[in-house]
């Protein structure tokens, strides 16, 4: 499973690669403009819009910087074998307690979305990679797999 979510991941992340270069090149235009409004400043050119102006460049500035920064952490996303069996046995345990209010909690956060067919069962998974939709992961199941999958989680605990 972790194989898959990285192959993802990777694809994702070549998509990412144009968006952050992108980002640099907003991010190079913002900070000319703002060192060209600072000259105009320094050379006793300047009007109270000046002053406006240049804060609404530097609100953008560190937004767009905070945006590169958010995407350039998706490049160091790895999932490990043991982090998806941590993941199923701490499922486990939230699960084997059917009245544990934490389960809706759970639930909501790892779930987006739930799609059933007459002969699959589609489930949307929010991969906690909040910067993008795309980054949702489908897992596609027929209902025998899923009941086959639950039993034998019953058996195991």
């Amino acid at each position: 499973m972790y194989n898959k979510v990285n192959r993802y991941l990777a694809k994702c992340q070549a998509n990412l690669s144009t968006e952050i270069d992108e980002l640099h090149q907003n991010l190079a235009t913002v900070n000319e403009a703002i060192v060209n409004v600072t000259k105009a400043i320094e050379k006793g050119v300047y009007t109270d819009d000046m002053f406006i102006r240049l804060e609404q460049l530097k609100a953008e500035k560190t937004t767009i910087e905070q945006q590169i920064s958010n995407k350039s952490e998706i490049y160091k996303i790895r999932f490990t074998d043991d982090d998806v069996t941590k993941t199923l046995v701490e499922c486990r345990k939230l699960l084997a307690q059917p009245v544990n209010p934490e389960n809706r909690v759970f639930l909501d956060r790892v779930i987006s979305k739930i799609a059933v067919y007459r002969e699959e069962v589609v489930i949307t998974l929010n991969t906690g990679l909040s910067v993008n939709d795309d980054f949702n992961i489908e897992i596609r199941a027929t209902r025998k797999e899923i009941y086959d999958y639950g039993r034998s989680i019953k058996n195991a605990g």
